[in-house]
């Protein structure tokens, strides 16, 4: 993605930063625990990972073939896996 990014090289980096801290946190937390809430969190965390590297990848480096399909299914159900280990 770096060549791609002109501009946008610290906000992604940023962002990236952020995303897979969120992941990390979940996945401490399921291990710390081991209940089936923080296993949908970590679950969640990692499509929504998923999400944004397609995203990143179809914007920055090279179109994907029906991208808007696998982006927001990954992200829906991120969302929703998230929801549910409340």
């Amino acid at each position: 993605l770096w060549p791609g990014l002109a501009s946008m090289k610290a906000p992604v980096m940023i962002y990236m930063l952020v995303i897979i801290a969120m992941a990390w946190q979940a996945l401490n937390r399921w291990a710390a625990t081991g209940e089936q809430g923080s296993a949908l969190a970590f679950a969640g965390a990692m499509l929504f990972v998923a999400s944004d590297s397609l995203l990143a990848v179809n914007r920055f480096r090279k179109r994907i073939r029906g991208a808007q399909v696998y982006i927001m299914s990954t992200y829906f159900m991120a969302q929703w896996l998230i929801a549910l280990s409340t």
